[in-house]
């Protein structure tokens, strides 16, 4: 059972952190841009895309609709013939915002970008250099865009005849190294769910022109999962945390990552909860599973080390799963989601060392 979670877990952890270096760029060289908004808003269909991509689900992170980008002013031609012009349109979904929270309140800064690559999140964490930068600003007077005001327009010049965009509005004013909740991202083919690797859908602009383009802005909703325990402990109960929101209780036979959150120490002994805040993408339903390293012996290599508790359970054949009860659904339009989950098995084996104790 240990090598079953091992060799699936391992993939989603590895996962998360290349994708969380979106946002290292941001803080780069850029030109500066002017967002404006318009009235008409995403009716929720969906038609192919130019290049013959299929569009995403709802748990996916772009549609591929035309209907925004057909609808759109014409775009103005290149100053430069031999290049291309795109002017991008950024439809978020439908999310109802927090305002007494800065976090959460739909206000924030948003970076569009254009690379000559799909892949542009690197497995060291880096990122490739993007071929244009435009940081948006809402209204002549500058300020945070306000996603409740219309989707967001930007123009980007000279540029070649096949590009990748991809789009991050930040709400949150303090937010986490890598992507964390109120994030949202535009680009990506996440059919497939958060991998390394995720590539951006591609854009044919024809040399000399202007090209409407629509992206799908989507939400990394906060989700907060409450952790108990249901059986007896190895150890004390205490430690490091994560939890995982994957769209199969199948965990280790292709489900695939759509949520991830960590705590430096949870505390579940003697009858208490610890809650481990984090993101989820998509409006699921999804299953979430999460654990305790009572014994702190994760960055020795193996994710769910033994005396590990968890929240799965043993299936027939030796494997294990997400038990059904953990699933977790909320409102399409949800921005903060909460889940409780029971942590009822203990990872056998030899857990060796002493005990976390948290502060």
């Amino acid at each position: 059972m240990r090598r079953l979670l091992f060799s699936s877990l391992v993939f989603f952890a590895v996962a998360s952190v290349s994708l969380g270096a979106v946002l290292a760029s941001c803080g780069g060289a850029s030109t500066t841009g002017i967002a404006s908004s318009q009235d008409a808003g995403s009716d929720g269909t969906t038609s192919p895309t130019e290049d013959g991509q299929a569009p995403e689900d709802a748990n996916g992170t772009d549609t591929g609709a035309t209907d925004a980008a057909d609808a759109s002013p014409p775009c103005a031609a290149p100053a430069d013939p031999s290049t291309s012009a795109v002017c991008l349109t950024l439809q978020p979904e439908t999310i109802t915002f927090v305002p007494a929270d800065p976090a959460l309140d739909g206000k924030g800064i948003l970076v569009v970008e254009a690379f000559d690559t799909s892949v542009v999140d690197l497995a060291d964490g880096g990122s490739a250099t993007p071929l244009a930068t435009v940081v948006l600003a809402q209204g002549d007077a500058g300020g945070p865009v306000d996603l409740s005001a219309g989707p967001p327009l930007s123009r980007i010049d000279g540029l070649p005849s096949t590009v990748y965009l991809r789009a991050i509005f930040v709400d949150n004013p303090t937010p986490p190294s890598g992507l964390g909740y109120g994030d949202w991202i535009a680009g990506y083919i996440l059919t497939d769910g958060l991998y390394t690797g995720v590539p951006l859908r591609s854009e044919s602009l024809p040399a000399g022109q202007g090209t409407n383009v629509s992206l799908d802005l989507r939400a990394l909703r906060k989700l907060t999962v409450t952790m108990s325990l249901a059986t007896t402990p190895a150890g004390n109960a205490q430690g490091p945390a994560e939890f995982l929101a994957v769209d199969s209780v199948l965990i280790a036979k292709g489900a695939h990552l759509f949520g991830l959150g960590t705590s430096a120490c949870a505390n579940v002994s003697d009858g208490g909860t610890a809650d481990v805040v984090g993101f989820v993408l998509g409006a699921g339903p999804y299953y979430v599973t999460g654990w305790v390293d009572e014994f702190g012996t994760y960055e020795g290599g193996v994710l769910l080390p033994p005396g590990s508790l968890a929240a799965l359970e043993v299936e027939e054949d030796g494997g294990a799963q997400i038990p059904a009860a953990d699933e977790v659904t909320y409102a399409v339009d949800a921005y903060r989601v909460a889940k409780s989950i029971p942590l009822g098995l203990v990872i056998p084996g030899d857990a060796g060392g002493n005990a976390v104790t948290c502060p």
